[in-house]
C-alpha cells in the first residue's frame, strides 16, 4: 500500500499499534512513543510486533510458549542473557545466579512446567531477601518427581 506509516503508543501500558497517514496525523520528530517511521506496511507490523513481543513479562512469554508448543529463539536468548535484565549485570547472590541458569535451561528445553515453578521460585526468592528473611531458596538438580502424572521432571527444593 502506498502512503507512510508509523509505529506508536498513548502510554507504556498499552501496545504498539501501525497508523497510517491517510487516517492519522503522523506525532512530531520528537516524540518518543513512536519508534518507527517508514512507508512499507508489512515493515510497520514486523517492528510493531517485535517491540509488542519486547515489553511481555515472562509469564506472558511462558502462557504464549505453552499455546504454540515451544519457546521463540528470542525467548531463548532472552533467557540466556537474563541476568542483563533481572539484575543490570552479574548477579552476586548464588541462589539467584544459580536459579537463573536453571531458568534458562528449562526455557532451552521447552519445558513450561519447570520455566513456571523457576519463575516463581525467583520472585520468592526475591521477596524474601526485601524482607530480610533467611534464603530458603536452594536451587538443586533436577529429579523426577512421578506425582503429576505425566512423568514431568520437577526441581528438588
Amino acid at each position: 500500500m502506498n502512503g507512510r506509516y508509523f509505529v506508536w503508543r498513548f502510554d507504556a501500558s498499552e501496545p504498539y499499534r501501525v497508523y497510517g497517514t491517510r487516517a492519522h496525523y503522523e506525532p512530531a520528530t520528537g516524540d518518543r512513543r513512536c519508534i518507527w517511521r517508514g512507508n512499507y506496511l508489512v515493515e510497520a507490523r514486523r517492528i510493531a510486533k517485535k517491540a509488542n513481543r519486547r515489553n511481555m513479562s515472562w509469564h506472558e512469554r511462558i502462557i504464549r510458549a505453552e499455546a504454540r508448543g515451544f519457546f521463540l529463539q528470542e525467548d531463548i536468548v532472552a533467557a540466556a542473557n537474563w541476568a542483563d535484565c533481572a539484575c543490570a549485570g552479574k548477579p552476586k547472590d548464588i541462589g539467584l545466579k544459580r536459579l537463573g541458569g536453571d531458568f534458562f535451561l528449562a526455557v532451552f528445553c521447552h519445558n513450561f512446567y519447570i520455566a513456571r515453578q523457576i519463575l516463581q521460585r525467583i520472585k520468592e526468592h526475591g521477596r524474601n531477601k526485601t524482607s530480610g528473611k533467611p534464603d530458603t531458596c536452594r536451587p538443586g538438580r533436577m529429579q523426577n518427581r512421578g506425582s503429576h502424572g505425566h512423568g514431568e521432571q520437577a526441581f528438588s527444593a
